[in-house]
């Protein structure tokens, strides 16, 4: 594993994990890499949108419980 990831078991519920799996996977404003050649990454800024509000304050109180 990388030095620069941190793994924090069950800090987050199955059901929310799938919860936000499903919404990235269908939020329409999900964007390719930039750079193909580099990555196949999909990229989505929740912080500065309003539809995703209610999942960043879940994922902010989940960390400050870490």
């Amino acid at each position: 594993m990388s030095q620069f990831i941190r793994v924090f078991e069950r800090s987050l519920t199955p059901d929310f994990c799938r919860r936000l799996i499903e919404k990235f996977e269908s939020d329409p404003n999900v964007q390719p890499d930039p750079q193909p050649d580099y990555s196949r990454r999909h990229y989505l800024n929740i912080s500065t949108r309003s539809d995703w509000t209610k999942m960043v304050m879940e994922l902010a109180i989940s960390a400050e419980k870490i």
